[in-house]
């Protein structure tokens, strides 16, 4: 509960100070704090709003873009809408690849993110070579930040 108040406050003042950076991070903050506290439906509607926001300031290949996005499919299979959440992570894995390569953290959490979301919907055929490549993805990769 801590962090969600101290998060809502980062959230608020960045507001004021019209920094669209400062205010994406606060509000992925809070949608995680959201989640973590149960309130999967409300981390989704900040999560969207956060996403679209990013794409119009940012641009649909900017890490944080991207790092809202998984978020985004992370909500929405939580709330049980897979394969909604399976599009998104199918698109995001060929983005984050192209952008970030295939080692970078967020490419590697839309591969287990997309692996989840093969499983739940009892594809183990297709999870369990993105499964593997996890296994096999080493630190040894450049990042962009």
């Amino acid at each position: 509960m801590e962090a969600y108040e101290l998060d809502s406050d980062a959230l608020a003042r960045s507001k004021l100070s019209n920094d669209y950076l400062l205010a994406l991070t606060a509000a992925r903050s809070v949608a995680l704090d959201l989640r973590e506290l149960g309130d999967v439906a409300a981390a989704r509607e900040l999560d969207e709003a956060s996403f679209r926001h990013a794409r119009e300031v940012l641009g649909n290949d900017h890490p944080l873009t991207l790092g809202l996005w998984n978020n985004l499919a992370t909500d929405l299979r939580e709330l049980g809408d897979v394969a909604a959440a399976r599009e998104l992570d199918e698109v995001g894995v060929q983005r984050a690849c192209a952008v970030l390569g295939e080692c970078h953290p967020i490419t590697l959490s839309f591969r287990a993110n997309l692996a989840a979301d093969f499983r739940e919907m009892g594809d183990l055929e297709a999870a369990a070579p993105l499964e593997a490549s996890l296994k096999t993805t080493g630190p040894g990769s450049r990042w962009l930040y």
